[in-house]
């Protein structure tokens, strides 16, 4: 990971987590600004260092959004 994340780029990889963002069902940025009670822009502008670094997906279009990768994805076994 990075050594220049800011702590709203954990907040996003922790939201994008708990959300459970994939392909199929990727989270936008109106939805992760809501939550984190920023704007959407400035979710797209912090997220493309996430994007640039091979953390987060993008799938543009209608219904598109943000998603982990798969490397990056945390699996819980009970």
């Amino acid at each position: 990971m990075p050594e220049n994340l800011l702590p709203i780029h954990h907040e996003i990889l922790d939201l994008l987590q708990n959300l459970e963002a994939t392909y199929a069902h990727p989270v936008s940025s109106q939805e992760l600004s809501k939550t984190l009670n920023v704007t959407p822009s400035y979710i797209r502008k912090q997220i493309q260092l996430l994007i640039n670094s091979g953390q987060v997906n993008a799938r543009r279009g209608i219904g598109g959004g943000y998603y982990l990768c798969k490397k990056n994805k945390v699996s819980v076994k009970l």
